[in-house]
């Protein structure tokens, strides 16, 4: 399930795919009823909004494991014994 959706946050997250979702939508809006139109245009919202906590995730895990290789790499060695 997470492997469409990461490509759709991948296609969706740059400018082609942003502005073809916009294109469709604005189309789709402008041709169809007002009612259609109006839920077109909410889906396309879910979808952005879905697409920005999608990427942001992913930024996160990346930052995060950043920090975690700084954290290791100045913490010293321990040098002595556990008993």
């Amino acid at each position: 399930m997470h492997r469409p959706l990461y490509f759709l946050a991948e296609f969706f997250s740059k400018p082609p795919g942003f502005y073809a979702l916009l294109t469709a939508a604005l189309i789709c809006a402008a041709f169809a009823s007002a009612a259609l139109g109006t839920y077109i245009v909410s889906i396309s919202a879910l979808a952005l909004t879905g697409v920005v906590l999608i990427q942001n995730a992913r930024d996160t895990a990346a930052m995060q494991a950043k920090l975690n290789e700084i954290i290791v790499a100045l913490t010293p060695p321990a040098t002595r014994l556990s008993a």
